[in-house]
């Protein structure tokens, strides 16, 4: 199974991680699952204020970063937390993603990111959506859709 970590630190130079699952690998699609996870680490660089250290990506590993987040607001505690569910089988899983931008709010909703089918919604967040879903898989294996993503903080 593929698998996209990112170890990110925020401004005080404490390290959170995000870990999404991926799609089983094989010969016939391991470029293709890369290039979905680069699509991913991309735009989860740009809804999170955190300096990213590394990353691990199938069976490879970044090269080390070392020193914390240039942003006095980027917080390991200020989390996005993404609900997202399998389309056949509807079986939910959650994931959270540390030192989120909290200026990219959704404008209708106070507290979320993202709300499914609802137009204020940062630009980021939605090409984010778009590459979270082309790249993890629901619990059932089966392509995944994202219902909300929310603010949460310290703990779920």
């Amino acid at each position: 199974m593929g698998k996209l970590i990112m170890t990110i630190a925020d401004h005080t130079g404490e390290i959170s991680t995000v870990s999404y699952p991926g799609s089983d690998l094989t010969a016939l699609n391991i470029d293709a699952e890369e290039a979905l996870m680069l699509t991913l680490r991309t735009q989860t660089n740009l809804i999170q204020r955190g300096l990213e250290l590394k990353y691990t990506e199938v069976a490879r590993v970044s090269p080390q970063a070392v020193g914390k987040a240039a942003s006095s607001e980027a917080q390991r505690e200020e989390k996005a937390l993404v609900r997202y569910y399998d389309t056949i089988t509807f079986a939910k899983s959650t994931l959270e993603i540390p030192c989120v931008n909290m200026t990219k709010q959704n404008s209708n909703h106070p507290g979320f990111f993202y709300v499914k089918g609802d137009g204020g919604t940062d630009p980021d967040w939605i090409t984010f959506v778009a590459a979270f879903q082309a790249y993890v898989p629901g619990a059932g294996g089966n392509v995944c859709s994202i219902s909300e993503i929310l603010h949460v903080g310290r703990n779920i």
